[in-house]
């Protein structure tokens, strides 16, 4: 798919013709100068090896919204508060369970070391794996089994530099649902809205929960790992049993559930700006998310480095 796009067009919007570049390019796409502008190509080859197939995280809908969204964030800066106050918000969707949010939890990290102060976060929980039973019963995973999961899991890892990732939780005590830790993630998150936890507590509680599968190999699903897990990061653990016992954190998911179905929100980890009008979704390089966060705040007023 392709989308040329005119630079004398996109600076009106905020949108500078080295930002989308430098936002494009990687091992996922090809960047073609053509004229005046340039076409954006997803290639195939480059995609499935980067583990995008099907999700093409970036198309040619996401360059045009990009640079609608900076155009309209730069045109209304001039009514905002001062640059220093300026805060970019999206939603950072994940399933507790996902090998692909796990090895790119650094990502994440990354943008929030250099532009924190500007960020505002909104995590959500997209439960994919509502079933392992029923994965492991029909299409692709039936066909490997708990074994090839756990050496796809291995080998996912290795590949992004986990080190110490064996997969061995899909052989030994084997998950059911992520909707059962996606619940507990919901109750810490709830419990920090409430100050009951302490702030950043359910990213941190969210974090330890894929730690403690991927890399200690439990069953997360299991109320004893949850509580665990909690008195792990210094949240209340009977407080927690005491909100999962009460049922909200599954109304939260489900709350989720829908949310991320009217978003179209896709899989797990996906970003999602400007209430779904500009989406990442799946593995894609560092630079990508990067330079995408730079041209949003640049956007906003926000002064980022070009470098």
């Amino acid at each position: 798919m392709g989308l040329g796009l005119d630079p004398l067009a996109a600076e009106p919007f905020g949108l500078t013709t080295s930002g989308v570049r430098s936002a494009l390019e990687g091992a996922v796409l090809d960047v073609v100068s053509v004229g005046t502008g340039f076409d954006v190509a997803i290639e195939g080859e480059h995609a499935a090896a980067h583990g995008c197939r099907a999700q093409a995280p970036l198309s040619a809908r996401f360059v045009r919204d990009l640079a609608e969204q900076a155009g309209h964030h730069r045109r209304m800066s001039d009514d905002t508060a001062s640059p220093a106050r300026q805060s970019l918000r999206f939603e950072y969707w994940s399933d507790p369970l996902c090998i692909w949010a796990y090895v790119a939890q650094s990502k994440l990290e990354r943008v929030i070391a250099e532009w924190g102060e500007h960020l505002t976060i909104a995590y959500r929980i997209v439960p994919v794996f509502g079933s392992f039973p029923r994965r492991f019963s029909t299409g692709a995973w039936a066909e490997g089994g708990h074994e090839g999961r756990r050496e796809a899991t291995a080998r996912v890892a290795g590949t992004h530099g986990c080190e110490g990732v064996t997969g061995e939780l899909w052989t030994r005590d084997t998950p059911t649902s992520s909707w059962s830790c996606g619940a507990a993630a919901k109750a810490v998150f709830h419990m920090e809205s409430l100050g009951e936890s302490a702030a950043g507590s359910g990213a941190g509680y969210l974090r330890a929960l894929r730690r403690r599968a991927f890399e200690a190999n439990e069953n997360v699903c299991r109320r004893a790992v949850q509580l665990s897990v909690a008195e792990e990061c210094g949240v209340g653990p009977q407080r927690l049993a005491e909100w999962l016992d009460d049922g909200l954190p599954f109304a939260l998911l489900a709350e989720d559930d829908e949310d991320r179905k009217a978003l179209g929100v896709r899989g797990s980890p996906s970003y999602v700006f400007d209430g779904g009008r500009a989406t990442l979704y799946g593995n894609f390089p560092f630079e990508v998310l990067h330079a995408t966060m730079q041209e949003l705040l640049r956007g906003l007023g926000v002064g980022v480095s070009a470098c």
